[in-house]
């Protein structure tokens, strides 16, 4: 699972509460952006969770570090001097973690891929500071890297779009055709079958902006394709005839308030969030075992501001459950009923995965 965090911006994740066996916090007016519940109350120190499952976080500093659960030690796994917000990726496999961001110290941007069955890292590409799109193939083998030009680059050979092969560990640019040199902005995606990397081509020479290609990395083979931005979805769809190509991008994690219920690996337990009425709507996160034994793991409201506090991020391992509530991340323990803070403001993620 792959969860990054907000500013409730950067991507909205975020949360503050909990509770032993009910109600964890008190739902509070909807008056102000962000903030988090002070009720501490059926807290535990998150090493008592007992969770063998470690974490990897990216940081808001740029470091990538392997968080212990048990002890709260954190390990560094790579630290390049990263200034802003980096990306982390993590393949479907669970064994690569791709990241990249803008090294200050050189003014460039560089993409990393740490093996966690290996323990190790690389340098799979860099450019000139700018823009950057990646994403891994559904079978996890390739991770797509889209490189934006921009105008402050010395020239254009950096920019482009490139496959990392993790089979063969090489790098390959992928040739797309382009009615002038530079194209403005490449971004991939990835069909939902894994058998195409979907492109689209931000440009200033068609009526829409826009251009969309498919290519077939087996083959080699890129074709001219259909494609639209999908206002309501807020996402481009790319069409072969009249037929959309599913895209990877639609596959999201069942979570939110008016999802199905998200089920444990061994699926003896599940969660859920139920609404209530009321001024400000409050809602409940409720953990159901086989046997149907419920209990009401946090409460939240809706805020205008954030929407709803509440948001189950998945299932840890077969007990532990990881949610977040305003603006603070949470573990839930499905057998004891007790709560821990996740991080503190010392280790705040930008993004984190198991």
């Amino acid at each position: 699972m792959f969860r990054s965090t907000p500013v409730r911006l950067a991507f909205a994740m975020l949360a503050a509460t909990t509770a032993s066996l009910a109600t964890a916090a008190v739902p509070v007016a909807d008056g102000g952006c962000g903030g988090a519940s002070n009720n501490d109350k059926g807290k535990v120190p998150l090493a008592s969770m007992h969770s063998d499952v470690p974490l990897y976080v990216a940081q808001y500093s740029g470091r990538v570090v392997e968080m212990d659960l048990r002890s709260g030690t954190s390990t560094t796994l790579s630290d390049h001097g990263f200034g802003g917000m980096p990306t982390l990726r993590v393949s479907g496999n669970g064994r690569w973690l791709g990241y990249d961001g803008f090294v200050k110290a050189s003014s460039t941007t560089q993409y990393w891929l740490y093996d966690r069955r290996a323990h190790s890292e690389r340098l799979i590409y860099e450019h000139p500071q700018g823009g950057r799109m990646t994403a891994f193939s559904p079978d996890s083998r390739y991770l797509a890297i889209g490189a934006a030009y921009h105008d402050r680059w010395p020239d254009a050979s950096r920019a482009g779009l490139f496959l990392f092969d993790t089979t063969s560990m090489r790098l390959q640019r992928i040739p797309v055709p382009a009615r002038k040199k530079v194209p403005v902005i490449i971004a991939p995606a990835w069909s939902q079958d894994g058998k195409a990397l979907l492109i689209m081509v931000r440009t200033d020479w068609t009526p829409d902006g826009f251009e969309y290609f498919s290519y077939d990395p087996a083959t080699g083979r890129m074709e001219a394709i259909a494609g639209d931005y999908n206002k309501e979805a807020n996402r481009h769809e790319f069409f072969r005839g009249a037929q959309r190509i599913p895209s990877t991008e639609e596959i999201v994690p069942p979570t939110g308030l008016d999802g199905e219920p998200v089920w444990a690996p061994g699926r003896h337990w599940q969660a859920r969030i139920d609404g209530h009425e009321g001024k400000p709507p409050t809602y409940a996160l409720r953990v159901i075992g086989k046997g149907g034994a419920s209990r009401t793991a946090a409460t939240g409201y809706h805020s205008h501001c954030m929407g709803a506090t509440l948001a189950i991020d998945g299932w840890l391992d077969e007990r532990h459950l990881i949610y977040r509530n305003g603006m603070d991340y949470l573990m839930f323990d499905a057998q004891t009923g007790t709560t821990a803070d996740l991080f503190t403001d010392k280790d705040w993620p930008f993004k984190f995965t198991w």
